[in-house]
């Protein structure tokens, strides 16, 4: 599959991109308002990628807590287009640029798997992901024994037992 593989480059990309914005803002120069532009969406575009994209097999589990679960975005043709939109400006400014490369391959990748035809689910909820069980294996269960307590100190010294105090 290649939208996780997008989604994890998006989401480093996304990091990088909110660092190097302010590396840029602080440096100055005449394109400092495209740090500006950086800084506010690389934030967003790390929160709009946080969910992770599984298989309909539910080979890939999603994260925990996912913060945005948007129907809009969880086309992958959309989210080729918005990374596009976030890193075509960015070229323009050198601090940018590998963040706003990195973030056109993400883009790249997106298409590819919309030409594949892979689909991005979204999770419905945490159940359906503590429901899975590996392929062939089996879940753990629960211990039914709760684990030994240590011995208090008293009991310790009673028992002649050796004590570091």
């Amino acid at each position: 599959e290649i939208s996780p593989l997008a989604n994890e480059n998006s989401l480093l990309s996304a990091g990088i991109l909110t660092a190097s914005s302010v590396f840029a803002i602080a440096a100055g120069g005449s394109r400092w308002g495209l740090g500006i532009y950086g800084l506010l969406l690389g934030p967003l575009l790390a929160l709009l990628e946080y969910p992770r994209a599984f298989k309909v097999e539910r080979r890939w589990q999603s994260r925990l807590y996912p913060l945005f679960r948007w129907p809009l975005i969880g086309k992958l043709y959309t989210r080729c287009v918005l990374h596009l939109v976030v890193a075509l400006p960015c070229l323009f400014c050198l601090p940018l640029t590998a963040p706003s490369l990195s973030l056109l391959i993400s883009a790249c990748l997106y298409l590819a798997a919309t030409l594949r035809g892979e689909k991005f689910c979204l999770p419905e909820s945490d159940a359906m992901n503590r429901a899975y069980l590996p392929a062939g294996g089996r879940g753990m269960s629960l211990p039914t024994q709760p684990p030994p307590m240590p011995q208090s100190q008293t009991e310790l010294a009673n028992s002649g037992g050796f004590s570091n105090y």
